[in-house]
Formats: structure tokens, sequence, C-alpha cells
């Protein structure tokens, strides 16, 4: 650096600057105190690599709730740097994880808290998701695996079967049903039950449950009609499975008293559905155990039963009606399940609408109707017998007592076996539960001028997703709707032509204030998203028509392999094994089940943990090898990994992965062959450091031995890398004087851990010369002081005899002869 003064004097100026350049290094950190059994945050470093992995687990979190974990990273390089978070792209999990982070730069030694937020959206999943945290100079890199699973909720019933008994026609018999939510967020439920038109009937039809609480219901039985009364009640619940109440009654008149039903007649029934003869009467089944066409146990229940497992959403949908499948032949079928009356103008007119009812049976049956002409919707005639494999029409009747009148019902209609009304003429108490048919009707009265009221309503959610399944399985979710306003409110949802998706029910009314819950099927037919829109016309008017768009994916088996599908083995020393880590990433939305197979031979030289298991959608799971070749020679290998869905068609997929090894010769080397260590005090220690040289391709597990006490090894079993050099620690210790050789020498070992086994013999690796001494002491010079300072070197020399003394002094002295007695037979 040159400087100018104004007397145009040059003066020369030196500067020599020094600087260091530094990488940014960030650590996180776990917040709190915890054990490690419950420790939320777990830390591992990644085999191979310099990356490390953080695990922030949250595990059973309600669907819509969130939960919040937080951990602390810290910046302990030397230079400021800035924090950058990516995710990993990925179309195969929602993003249902957020982070917060308060300050994005970071001083040196600096805190800054980072809080990650899990929103689950889909019940019953567990989501996976990876994030990148690292800084702007890329100095360190660490990725956040983020595993979340959603649970639903858990609502219960106390008892599933209520008993009414027998009671006379017109009087009530009143029981309790308690409800149980056993879940952390509150419940909204729904029981498909009519109280105005059915015999059953609860108080608290629908309502919502506070989390960890119960609520009892009162369930009331009346009936005016003398038979018997079976229906298998549903109760929809928001975000969970519907349950099951079995409700059982009899009643009796003066002239009719069919006989008590009980719940051992409805799994007797439930028996002959599973073999295939609820088809037939009990007077049938009765005439054909006479006969030997049947084999019934002493209870009348056929004596091979089969295991029919089925979900409750299953059982819910796949009727017959709302779904084309069905568990079972319906015994008794109907065209249609509901009716819309539409608009009616002229309340003094009659309108009517038919419906078919067809008896599917081997035997006569008797259908009736509940409910009589007082009510608003009625059937007509009340009651009719129809012969088997044959039908009958019946005419339904809407009656309004009121303009501009939103109405809606749901009419009941028992059929049974008529035998039954003659059930003593049976040698066993074979009595059939009737079968309930629900008919839905609905109706308003307004006016082509007048307008329908304005719905008030809130949807749970306008865009339902449903959980991913594979082809051959279908999927359920469910939808909440409630009513705010002050009058009622008619809904229509549109139906899906391709018969992908289902919704039951899709047609009703919801009173003021109260609640409908619909549950939703899915059920693809190809591969890929599915996706459709339903249009909620509300109140029988198009200007009130909202959309609920309902999203879905059937999913093949697929997963990434890493590295292209390939997957390489450093050269490995014969007989013993080198270990890969290699990842295996679900692309698909539903979990899959893995296993590796591979031939005979292949199986010989390699060896993979896990070998089979379960991946979770958009994980990335790391797969240990472990390669052990036999041969000197390059050798190409060929695992197949084969993944299956776990559910429905059970698809699977094959993917093959090239695996290649070398198999190859090792051998270790000393810098010097012969390690001299000279003068070495008998009785002491002295330590040497031996570099050993590994010139082979491959790594060599190897254990050390001496054959002498005289050289002792720091550590015996060691690994030295490929082309590497290691210095060992030898501990030279004589007890003796004299010049030893010590050989060292080497064996390999299959490992490095206490389970490994020896490979071949043991080879030399080099010599450790010693020579140990003992110190000396010799008279080289004499003189006199004082009054004896006249006599010369010579006369003192002989005068001490000090040639003998430095004669016993360079003998060796053992160890052993340091006693005095040894000692003065010496000097004698």
């Amino acid at each position: 650096m040159l400087l100018t003064c104004t007397q145009h004097v040059m003066i020369k100026v030196s500067s020599n600057s020094l600087s260091v350049g530094k990488f940014a290094h960030l650590v996180v950190l776990p917040t709190g105190v915890e054990s490690a059994a419950e420790r939320l945050v777990n830390s591992s470093q990644r085999e191979g690599g310099r990356d490390e992995e953080i695990v922030v687990q949250f595990q059973d979190v309600a669907v819509g709730k969130t939960a919040e974990k937080k951990f602390k990273i810290k910046n302990t390089s030397a230079v400021k740097t800035e924090i950058q978070l990516v995710r990993q792209n990925s179309s195969v999990t929602p993003e249902v994880f957020t982070f917060v982070l308060n300050n994005k730069n970071l001083q040196p030694d600096d805190l800054v808290t980072l809080s990650v937020k899990f929103t689950p959206m889909i019940i019953n999943e567990v989501c996976i998701e990876y994030f990148h945290l690292h800084d702007r100079s890329g100095g360190s890199k660490t990725t956040i695996k983020c595993v979340g699973t959603c649970k639903g909720l858990c609502v219960s019933f106390a008892s599933d079967t209520i008993q009414f008994g027998q009671l006379s026609c017109g009087k009530t018999s009143t029981k309790s049903l308690e409800i149980i939510n056993s879940s952390d967020c509150e419940a909204h439920y729904q029981f498909a039950l009519d109280s105005s038109e059915s015999v059953f009937k609860i108080d608290q039809r629908c309502g919502t449950l506070q989390p960890r609480s119960s609520k009892k219901l009162i369930c009331s039985f009346q009936a005016t009609q003398p038979i018997n009364y079976y229906k298998k009640l549903a109760c929809v619940i928001h975000n969970q499975e519907p349950l099951f109440v079995t409700l059982l009654g009899t009643c009796h008149s003066d002239a009719v008293k069919p006989a008590i039903l009980e719940a051992r007649h409805v799994d007797w029934y439930n028996s002959l559905t599973y073999r295939g003869l609820s088809g037939y009467s009990p007077e049938q089944i009765d005439a054909m155990e006479k006969e030997g066409n049947v084999c019934l146990d002493g209870d009348g229940i056929p004596t091979r039963q089969e295991d029919h497992q089925h979900t409750a959403m299953e059982e819910y949908f796949h009727d017959g009606y709302y779904s084309h499948l069905a568990f079972a032949v319906p015994h008794v079928s109907m065209n249609v399940r509901d009716i819309d009356f539409g608009r009616r103008i002229q309340l003094d007119s009659i309108m009517q609408k038919s419906i078919t009812l067809t008896n599917h049976t081997k035997d006569k049956i008797t259908c009736v109707w509940m409910g009589d002409t007082s009510h608003v919707f009625h059937v007509t005639p009340n009651s009719c017998d129809i012969p088997p494999l044959k039908s009958t029409s019946f005419r339904v009747t809407f009656k309004p007592t009121a303009p501009d009148q939103f109405y809606g019902a749901e009419l009941e209609c028992y059929a049974f076996y008529k035998c039954l009304t003659e059930y003593w003429q049976l040698e066993r108490e074979y009595i059939s539960p009737p079968w309930c048919l629900p008919l839905g009707t609905t109706g308003h009265t307004f006016s082509q001028q007048s307008e329908t009221f304005l719905p008030k309503l809130e949807l749970s959610s306008q865009k339902l997703q449903f959980p991913a399944v594979s082809l051959g399985e279908s999927s359920f979710t469910s939808l909440l709707l409630r009513n705010t306003g002050a009058t009622p409110i008619q809904y229509d949802f549109s139906n899906d032509n391709s018969g992908v998706f289902l919704m039951k029910p899709y047609r009703g009314i919801v009173e003021e204030g109260q609640q409908q819950v619909f549950l939703l099927h899915m059920s693809p037919t190809k591969a890929g998203r599915c996706e459709k829109v339903l249009q909620l016309r509300l109140n029988d008017d198009d200007r009130n028509t909202q959309k609920v768009v309902l999203v879905g994916y059937a999913e093949e088996a697929a997963v990434k392999l890493d590295n292209d599908g390939f997957l390489f083995f450093r050269p490995t020393c014969l007989n013993t094994f080198s270990t890969q880590q290699y990842g295996v990433r679900n692309t698909c939305r539903v979990p899959l089940r893995f296993e590796w197979m591979m031939s005979s031979d292949d199986a010989k030289l390699l060896t993979v943990s896990p070998q089979s298991g379960t991946i979770a959608p958009n994980e990335h799971q790391m797969h240990k090898w472990s390669f052990k070749p036999k041969e000197e020679s390059r050798t190409l290998m060929k695992p197949v990994l084969v993944v299956t869905t776990t559910r429905g068609r059970l698809l699977s997929k094959s993917y093959l992965v090239p695996a290649e090894g070398k198999g190859t010769l090792g051998s270790l080397r000393a810098a010097e062959s012969s390690v001299d260590c000279h003068n070495i005090l008998a009785g002491c220690m002295e330590t040497k450091n031996i570099d050993v040289f590994n010139d082979s391709d491959c790594d060599l597990h190897y254990e050390l031995h001496v054959d002498s006490d005289k050289v002792l090894l720091q550590k015996c079993r060691k690994i030295l890398r490929a082309r590497t050099i290691q210095t060992i620690e030898a501990t030279v210790q004589p007890t003796t004087c004299g010049t030893f050789t010590v050989a060292i020498s080497y064996q390999l070992l299959s490992s490095a851990d206490d389970t490994a086994v020896y490979i071949g013999e043991k080879r030399h690796l080099c010599y450790v010369v010693v020579s140990a001494v003992f110190p000396t002491l010799v008279a080289t010079d004499v003189s006199c002081h004082g009054s004896a300072s006249g006599r010369n070197k010579m006369q003192l020399w002989n005068l001490l005899n000090l040639s003998r003394f430095n004669s016993l002094m360079m003998k060796p002295l053992p160890l052993s002869s340091t006693s005095q007695k040894t000692t003065e037979s010496m000097m004698a």
C-alpha cells in the first residue's frame, strides 16, 4: 500500500491480514427434561453420512385438533447465519405439519425456539413428512422427520340390547340407554329413528357428548299392533363408525298373544342366515328337521356356523338398496326407500304414490305398517299378506294440514312369517324376528309464488377428504350439518351416477336447532384420484344450493428406491462382511407390506434387516444390507423387493434391485519389520509406536497377538479401513537384563464386535527387539584432600582396590539378588 504526502515524499507501508473461513453449524436441542422412554424428539446420526435426522413424534391427536411440540436450535459456530427450513416435496400426504420460527437470523452461540404443529384431517391415519433444516452457507444439514397419528372418537353403549318384554296394546314400557364418550373431544351422535312414527322412541334422538362424559337416554316402546317388534337401530356418529343397538318388544291384545321375542331368538335367526336357511319359515325348518334335511343342536341352532365378519360401516351401507352390495339376500325388499312428494298447493286434494314390496322367502309373510290415516304420511292398506316369491303394491298418501310448511317422516313396516301367529303348533319354539322396512317421505306446501324459508346452517366441511384405499377396498367419512336457524331445513343431495360415492341419508328434514350426521362411502373402480361435486339443494329452491366436494384416492403399490434401484458394496475381504444402508420410500397413500426375496445362491452372500415389514405412506425406511463374499471375484446379485397393499385386492408389485459386490484378499504390514527398543532399564516400561498399513481395497477387522509378556498392546481388536494407516501403541516392560525378540502377529476377524469369529491362521506382522539393561557405577578417577593430599593416584587406586570394585559393578545383577545376603556373598 502506498501513501503520498504533500511534500511528495513516498512512504511504503506493508499490511498482512489473516482471516479464517468458517461454516455455520446448527444443532437441534430438545426442550425439557425427559426420560429415555418419554423423549418425544429423538436424534440419530445417519450411517455413512453427515446429515443428522430428528424425529418429532405426535401420538393420538384428535381429528381437527392441533398439537404442538417445541425444540431449540443453537448456532454452535463462531459466525452468524440464517436458518432455512424446506419441506420435502410430496404429493402423497396432505400438509398437516406447520413450523413456526420466531427468528431466522442467529448470532454465534444464540438459541432460537422452533415449534411444529400437527393438525390431522383424516382419522386413523399415520402422517409422515420430511423437512430439511440448514443454514444459508450449506455448512450443516438436518432432516426433521415428523410423524403423527390421528385418532377418532371412542363412543360406545353400556349395553347393545334393550328388551322391553311383553306389554298390552297402547301401553308404554320405558328403559334407559347409556351412551359413553371415552375420547378427549366432543362427539356428535344421531339415531336413525323417527320417534313420531316408530313404536320405539328415544327422548334425545341427536345431541352432543362432551369429552370424557356419558349420557343416559330414555327409550320407550309403545305399540298398537299385537305382533313382535325387532329393530337394529343405527346410531350415526361424526368421525366414527356407527353403533348399533338391538330393540326387542312384544305386543299382546286380548285376542292375539304372540310368543315373547327374546335376544336368543335373534341369535338363532342370525345362525340360520349364515347357513342360508333364514328364507325358510320356522314351520318349514321344523319340517326339514323331521325329515333329516337339516341338523340342529339342542337349542335349534345349526351345528355348522360360518364366520362372517364385517365392519359396522359396511353393515350400515351394504343393505342392497343404498349400495349394490348386501351381506345376505334380502328377505323382503322395497322398490324405493325414499319418496319426495315435492310441492303440494291444494290441501284438500289427495296426493299418492305407490311402492312395491316383494317377498323373497319360501313362505307367506304378513306386512304391517305403523301409523294410521290421521298422520300426514300414511300407507294403505295397513296390513297385507304376501305369498312366497310374490309382490304387492301399497299406496303412500301425503295429507298435509297447514300451508307453507315442510313435512318429513320415516314410516316403518314390519314383515314376519304368517305361521308365527300359530307358533304353538311347532314342536320347538322357533321364533324368527320380524324385518323392519323404513320408508323416508318428504314434501312441502309452499306455493310457487311464495319463497321457502331462508336456510341458516353450518357444515363441518365443504370439502371432504376420504382416507386413501387400495383397489377393491372401501373408504368412509362423515359430514355434520347444523340447523342454526329458527325454521326447519329440507335437504336433498344429488346422487353420484358412477356409484363411486354414496351418501346416507341423502334426503330429509332437519328441525330447527337440530343437527344431521351424514355418512359417506367411497368404493373406487380404478386407480387414481376420485372427485365428485355434490349439489346440496336446500328447501326445494335452486337459489339455496351449496356444493360439497368429495375427494379420494385409490392406490396401487409403488415405492421409490435409493440410487435409482442399484445397490453397491465396497470391496470386502473374504469371509468377512460389509454393510450398506439402502432406503425405500413409499410413494402411495396407503401402507404397504414389503418382503425381500432372493435366490438360494444370493442368500449365501446377502442378508437384509428387516427382511419384511410395513412401510407407512410417504415413509422413507432404511434397510441394512450385509455382503459376505466367499471367493475373490466380482459378484452380481439380484434381490427382489415385493410390495403389496395391506387391504383390498392385495395388489403386489416387484422391483429388481441389482446388487454388486467384490470379494478380495486383504493383509496388513508394519512400516518396519523389526522395531528396536535399546537400553531399556529392566523393571521399567517404555511405549513404542508401530505403524500398520492396509494396502488392500477392503476394510480389515483384526486382532493382535504377542508371544511374550514383555510386550503389551493397548487394544487387541481393531478395524483398519482400506488403504489407510493406523498407529499401534506397544508397551515394552522387560523384567531381566538381556536382549529379547518378541513377535507380533495378527488374525483376521469376521467383524469387530464380541460375536466375531476368526478367519484363517495367524499372520506375522513384525518383531520387537528389546535390549534390557541395569544401571552401572564405575570409578574412573581418585584423589585425596587434606593431610593425604600428597599421595598419588596410583597409590590411592591400589589402596582402595578400585579395580576389584569396578569388576564387581560391571557384572549383571538379577532382580532376585537384591537382598543383603546375596550382596555380601558377591562382595566376598
